[in-house]
């Protein structure tokens, strides 16, 4: 290893031969360390000199600066604030800004921005928050990308405080199965939450009582058939329940069009009413489903006991059509009339 003094000279005694000389310099630039490299291939044979170029090796860095103020805000809402960018590299490089997350919007003063090592810069920006966004959701993350080598990255938060909203809907699931042997109706809705963080609602059937007067109970049940009085749900999600429609027991004296529901929030007067339409089935005076006819099975034929039927079908329609064609193609006999 070789020093080399003030002006960048470096003396060396060789043997003759060929040799690989690296050749490294490190410094300071306005206060950024910086580093330059050569390597060369030498034949040495008798007393030389040579100047050996040294090439900057290039370090990419990037610094942001994040706002220190939290913003308060409602979903939908559009808030301005500042950033700053320093290059902290040891060369000129040109750096990419992009704001996650990927729902929200954001405006960039400039959205490319090329900086000299150790420059900086303090750029607007806008941001839009998503009108979906949930109460959880209290940071937007900005990343500055370097251009030349995408692997350098930096980013800053910038921080919310997003204000809660509340809102519900119901609208039809698809379930919709008739018990045949039970008398039973089962039916799905499904609730939406359309506020921006968890909740509870309570659920009523509003014509219950009519319904009981009628010789059915109506209640609401979970998926494991448990009765429920009131359902949990995040924001901006659905949860599907079910409206279950039984005989009491009594006499059966008719039967409803509809199921009237209504969902209320625990937490807010956000409420939703929904008209459930019941399909009817046909009903006896005991309550028990009519079937009429000879021969009335409650299960499906096999698939064996189809085909026997689909043949012998056939079979008969043939003969009839047979017995039909020779009855109109018989010859008929001529009578002979004798004069007495």
């Amino acid at each position: 290893h070789q020093r080399c003094d003030v002006d960048g000279y470096a003396t060396a005694l060789l043997p003759a031969g060929d040799y690989e000389i690296d050749i490294a310099y490190n410094t300071k630039e306005y206060g950024v360390s910086v580093e330059y490299k050569a390597t060369v291939n030498l034949s040495v044979s008798r007393d030389m000199s040579k100047t050996i170029k040294l090439e900057l090796v290039k370090r990419y860095g990037i610094e942001v600066q994040s706002p220190d103020e939290v913003f308060s805000v409602y979903p939908g809402d559009t808030v301005t604030t500042k950033i700053t960018v320093r290059n902290q590299g040891n060369t000129e490089e040109t750096i990419r800004l992009e704001g996650t997350p990927n729902d929200w919007g954001f405006e960039f003063e400039k959205n490319n921005i090329t900086l000299d090592f150790g420059e900086s810069v303090t750029i607007n920006v806008t941001i839009t928050v998503s009108k979906d966004a949930l109460v959880s959701q209290n940071k937007a993350e900005i990343k500055a990308v370097c251009v030349e080598d995408n692997a350098v990255e930096a980013k800053a938060e910038v921080s919310f405080n997003i204000s809660r909203v509340f809102g519900v809907g119901v609208e039809e699931g698809s379930v919709r199965r008739i018990e045949i042997k039970s008398g039973e109706l089962k039916y799905s809705i499904n609730v939406k939450n359309l506020g921006n963080d968890a909740d509870n609602f309570d659920i009523t059937v509003v014509n219950a009582q009519t319904w009981n007067a009628l010789g059915w109970n109506v209640s609401v049940t979970d998926d494991d058939g448990n009765v429920i009085k009131n359902v949990e749900i995040d924001g901006k999600s659905s949860k599907a329940i079910y409206i279950t429609i039984k005989k009491t027991g009594e006499r059966i004296k008719g039967m409803p069009s509809t199921v009237e529901i209504y969902v209320v929030s625990q937490n807010s007067s956000a409420s939703a009413t929904y008209d459930l339409a019941v399909v009817r089935p046909d009903v006896g005076i005991e309550g028990e489903i009519l079937v009429e006819g000879n021969n009335i099975r409650t299960t499906p034929p096999s698939n064996e006991e189809f085909y026997v039927f689909l043949v012998s079908s056939v079979i008969i329609t043939l003969a009839i059509i047979s017995l039909l064609v020779l009855g109109t193609t018989r010859p008929r006999r001529r009578r002979r009339w004798q004069r007495r």
